[in-house]
């Protein structure tokens, strides 16, 4: 899961504006609906799993050009250049990739083109990328990773296991597979059958 996109650029005050009034116009602009079901999902998220979510968490809505850009960034903070280099040639003696294979140039197009939603531990925000398919179910799985990481502080745990493949999937199987159960049981539970049926 990879770095967040800050959207929002310093705006200029107009004439006669000040910090209360603006703020007071962003108190009253209309949600991103993305963002407000994001809160809803988030309520019957906690309520499945029996644990309250401690605070609420921080929904952004990018677009899919957005993506390679966060990706790019999340890549570079998690690997270095001889680490990405490393793995590429591993896998080009392995035989799994043909001379010349960059893993960092290869994953990014899948990453953009197959990601739906990302939660983010170390900024602790959750991203959903505007007309995906199935949003709800995405939504729903994302957000059981966020609430794992309010109670169970993931990073840190991620990263005492890097270099540990072993311990590595085994971390992983327990955060996704959790989460791919609470996602089947939202999907039961709050998904119509026409709109599972749809995708």
């Amino acid at each position: 899961h990879y770095d967040h996109l800050q959207a929002s650029s310093a705006a200029v005050p107009a004439r006669g504006d000040t910090p209360t009034k603006n703020a007071a116009r962003e108190a009253t602009a209309p949600l991103d609906p993305l963002i407000a079901e994001a809160n809803i999902i988030q309520a019957r998220v906690g309520r499945i799993v029996g644990l309250r979510f401690k605070q609420r968490v921080t929904v952004r809505v990018l677009e899919k050009s957005d993506l390679i850009k966060i990706f790019t960034k999340e890549i570079d903070r998690d690997m270095t250049a001889a680490e990405i280099d490393a793995a590429s040639r591993s896998m080009i003696r392995l035989r799994l990739a043909s001379p010349g294979f960059n893993l960092k140039e290869k994953i990014l197009p899948l990453l953009r083109e197959n990601v739906g939603g990302f939660y983010i531990p170390h900024n602790k925000t959750l991203y959903l990328i505007r007309g995906i398919p199935m949003q709800k179910t995405i939504s729903a799985h994302e957000l059981t990773h966020a609430l794992q990481d309010q109670y169970f502080d993931l990073e840190p745990r991620m990263k005492a296991h890097k270099n540990n493949d072993d311990a590595t999937a085994a971390f992983q199987s327990i955060v996704e597979g959790e989460a791919t159960l609470l996602m089947n049981i939202y999907q039961a539970k709050y998904v119509s059958f026409k709109d599972r049926k749809s995708v």
